[in-house]
C-alpha cells in the first residue's frame, strides 16, 4: 500500500486544497431553519502545511487534548454506512436539536 500511494499521491512541492461544503435543515425553535457552512483550506507554504493537515490532524489533535485533559467525553461511534436511513436521520436530528439547544 505505501508504494501505491507513493506512485498516485506523493508528488513532492504540490499544493492541496480542502472544501467543505454542508447545508443543514430542519426545524429549531417551531420554525424551519437551515444553515450553510462553507469551508475552504489551502496549503499554507509560510509554514509549510498541507491543507490537509490544517483540516485532519489539527481537529484530531484538539479532540484528542480534550479528552487527555477530561474537558470532552468519548461517545460511542457507529459507521454510518451500518445504518438504516430511519436511524441515520434520527441521529442528524437529535445532533441538530443538541446544537441549537
Amino acid at each position: 500500500s505505501a508504494k501505491l500511494f507513493r506512485e498516485h499521491f506523493d508528488h513532492p512541492g504540490d499544493k492541496d486544497l480542502v472544501v467543505i461544503h454542508t447545508t443543514v435543515s430542519g426545524i429549531k425553535n417551531g420554525r424551519k431553519a437551515r444553515i450553510v457552512y462553507t469551508m475552504l483550506a489551502k496549503y499554507d507554504a509560510k509554514n509549510r502545511l498541507t491543507a490537509m493537515m490544517q483540516t485532519t490532524a489539527f481537529p484530531a489533535s484538539i479532540v484528542a487534548q480534550m479528552l487527555a485533559d477530561s474537558l470532552a467525553q468519548p461517545a460511542p461511534q457507529v459507521p454510518h454506512e451500518s445504518l438504516s436511513e430511519r436511524e441515520l436521520q434520527t441521529l442528524i436530528k437529535d445532533a441538530v436539536q443538541k446544537a441549537s439547544a
